[in-house]
C-alpha cells in the first residue's frame, strides 16, 4: 500500500473517531487492530497531522562504522597473507576472523557475503572474494 493510502486511511480512521466512534468501531469498520486507532490518536494529538505520516524504518544500524568500513576495505585489499593468514585469497571464514580481530564485531559467516557486496567485492572461485575493480576486464 502506498504511503498516501495509509496516511488517509489514518485520517478517515481518526474522522470516524472524531465523530464519536468508539476505538473498537473505527476499528472494525477501518479493519485495523483498535491499539492502531488508539496509536494514530495519540500520534495526532502529539504531532498534529505530522503525526500520521509514514515513517519509514531504516533498519537496524550497521555492527560497522562507517570508518571501520573503510579500514575494513583497507585492511581486505592488503591480502590475507598481510593480514596474518596463511591463504591465499578470502573466505568467509577469514573474513569473520579478521573482522572479529580488527573490530571486536561478530558477524556470523552467512552475512558476511552481503557486507563484502556492499562493500564493492564480489566471490570469484577459486580466488574467494576479491574488490570488484581489482577484476581483470
Amino acid at each position: 500500500m502506498p504511503p498516501e493510502a495509509i496516511e488517509a486511511r489514518r485520517r478517515q480512521a481518526l474522522a470516524l473517531l472524531d465523530q464519536g466512534l468508539s476505538i473498537n468501531e473505527v476499528g472494525r469498520r477501518i479493519g485495523c487492530a483498535p491499539s492502531s486507532v488508539m496509536r494514530w490518536r495519540n500520534r495526532r494529538t502529539q504531532d498534529g497531522e505530522g503525526g500520521l505520516k509514514v515513517r519509514f524504518s531504516t533498519g537496524r544500524p550497521h555492527k560497522l562504522t562507517t570508518a571501520n568500513r573503510k579500514r575494513l576495505v583497507r585492511l581486505l585489499s592488503l591480502g590475507t597473507r598481510r593480514a596474518g593468514f596463511t591463504s591465499d585469497g578470502w573466505t568467509m571464514a577469514l573474513v569473520v576472523i579478521l573482522i572479529e580481530r580488527e573490530f571486536g564485531v561478530v558477524y556470523y559467516p552467512s552475512h558476511i557475503s552481503r557486507l563484502l557486496s556492499s562493500l564493492g567485492w564480489v566471490h570469484r572461485d577459486p580466488e574467494g572474494w576479491r574488490a570488484v575493480d581489482s577484476l581483470p576486464a
